[in-house]
């Protein structure tokens, strides 16, 4: 099975909180072996997301991949780095071409 581009964003935060992969299964509604398999192909398996390199998300507090991918700089002039599922919506937001609005 496919996860959506929300329960990818899911699963990489809740995996990166430690979470087990039977509780990310019973959160997203799929099988303990798709979010295993999502894991693997994704690089999150445990081994993995223990060992990455985080920081709380600048909107929610979840943890935040140290990388250039999920790095922001605000309005406000700040530096940040964003979880996966507030990247997803930053991204959605700022795919829209506000200049025709």
């Amino acid at each position: 099975m496919s996860l959506t581009a929300r329960q990818t964003a899911d699963l990489k935060v809740m995996a990166l909180e430690g979470a087990k992969n039977a509780n990310i299964a019973l959160a997203l509604g799929v099988t303990v072996e798709d979010v295993h398999a999502a894991r693997s192909r994704l690089g999150y398996t445990i081994e993995k997301a223990f060992e990455m390199k985080t920081s709380p998300c600048g909107c929610c507090g979840a943890p935040a991949p140290d990388d250039e991918d999920h790095f922001y700089e605000l309005l406000n002039g700040e530096n940040t780095y964003f979880c996966e599922r507030c990247k997803l919506t930053v991204d959605y937001v700022n795919s829209f071409d506000t200049e025709d609005c």
